[in-house]
């Protein structure tokens, strides 16, 4: 893996506390995040990042309007509780009519999938919660990537079986592998992926038509690559050194995996599970998505900034979010 012109450190874009996951806004200056729960951060929040100014503005829970549309999503559930609301992976899909739609996962009071429209215009994006998908018994999803026709797939990180969460977890960690990505099509439903087998899917990202998905194993620190058809599914691996959290899109259509390295995974859980802030060195690794060539483009140490969860380009620099810090850490591209 090369590893040439790694980014410096510029410095850290304050407010946004426990941002798991961020995206851009396509076409506009706005960036996305997930505000992940913690010890003493007892409730989820989404934040808009003005990618210009670095101003930053919670839009959820207080910036957030309903209007549930039943035609997709049925009258169950009916609202999004703000107090039982735990975000996780996100992303923003941009209609062919110019809207813009944002997909989050949920474990709040449900294994769920929340979607909202995003409106601009104002001086920070304004969100309406639309409505939900609750996923199949079993699923503990981890990230979303839209489809073009409202549905989504999901990476599915543990499996939970009658004993909850924590034998998922134990499972994952035993290498057990299961299915990795569930996708779910409006008037259709859910099914398993084809090709996903794995243990510790994390982050996911695909094509608006669903035939190339990337998935993130966390555990096996690689990246695993599906191009579905009609034919079948071909299956592809890039090999890392880090244990791989999120992807994103780089805005030339190649792949960005973000994660620790020189660590472990039970190092990484220990410290996760209890507590507010967590340090490890981390790299933000550039996948090219047809010769899987990869580059690391930042690495930092443990006295740099937190947990890596999520790189992103923005503009001319490398941004890095964190599960287990304060604010979005800054690189020179």
């Amino acid at each position: 893996m090369s590893s040439s012109n790694v980014a410096e450190f510029i410095g850290v874009i304050d407010g946004p506390i426990n941002a798991e996951k961020i995206v851009g806004v396509p076409g506009t200056p706005w960036v996305i995040g997930s505000g992940m729960m913690a010890t003493s951060v007892p409730t989820g929040r989404l934040y808009a990042i003005d990618s210009q100014s670095h101003g930053v503005q919670e839009i959820y829970p207080y910036r957030c309007g309903s209007d549930l549309d039943e035609s997709v999503f049925g009258s169950e559930p009916a609202v999004l509780d703000p107090l039982e609301f735990e975000p996780h992976g996100l992303s923003v899909l941009r209609a062919e009519d110019g809207s813009y739609r944002l997909y989050v996962v949920n474990h709040g009071g449900r294994e769920s999938i929340e979607v909202f429209d995003v409106e601009l215009g104002g001086r920070f994006p304004v969100l309406t919660w639309r409505g939900a998908v609750v996923l199949p018994r079993g699923t503990w999803p981890n990230d979303v990537a839209p489809l073009a026709d409202g549905g989504f797939i999901v990476s599915n990180t543990a499996d939970p079986d009658t004993d909850g969460l924590a034998e998922g977890m134990a499972r994952m960690f035993a290498g057990v592998e299961i299915p990795g990505a569930i996708e779910w099509r409006p008037g259709v439903g859910s099914s398993t992926v084809d090709g996903s087998l794995m243990a510790g899917a994390n982050g996911i990202v695909a094509t608006a038509d669903g035939q190339t998905v990337f998935i993130a194993g966390w555990r096996n620190r690689n990246v695993v690559r599906l191009r579905r058809s009609a034919e079948g599914t071909e299956v592809d691996v890039v090999e890392l050194d880090i244990l791989v959290d999120n992807l994103t899109w780089t805005p030339d259509g190649d792949v960005l995996a973000t994660g620790a390295f020189d660590t472990t995974p039970d190092q990484i859980f220990a410290c996760f599970s209890t507590k507010d802030r967590c340090f490890f060195p981390c790299q933000v690794v550039r996948i090219d998505a047809e010769t899987l060539e990869a580059t690391t483009l930042v690495q930092y140490g443990e006295e740099t900034f937190g947990l890596g969860t999520t790189g992103l380009i923005v503009g001319d620099e490398v941004w890095v979010s964190s599960a287990r810090a304060a604010g979005i850490a800054r690189f020179a591209g």
